[in-house]
């Protein structure tokens, strides 16, 4: 499901993406519906920015396959150890 020419992503593409993302983002989503759309300041979307990064720090070093995810959206499994 790798990126295409134009930088975009299609929208199937996008629905598959948010489909594997958002089952691993339980907790996250858990905090945005009690806390009500309604209710989301900067800070709290700061708040939950870092706990979706961290929640998938945390999942990619507990994958029992490493690299599932990016191996199910197409892309390649980055080499540990490796600069940005």
């Amino acid at each position: 499901m790798m990126i295409d020419d134009t930088g975009s992503f299609s929208p199937e593409q996008m629905t598959e993406m948010g489909a594997e993302v958002d089952q691993r983002m339980t907790d996250v989503w858990s905090f945005v519906f009690e806390r009500g759309v309604e209710n989301i300041d900067d800070d709290f979307l700061a708040w939950i920015l870092r706990l979706a990064f961290i929640s998938g720090y945390w999942g990619a070093l507990s994958e029992a396959d490493r690299g599932s995810l990016c191996k199910t959206l197409g892309y390649p499994v980055p080499v540990r150890g490796g600069v940005l």
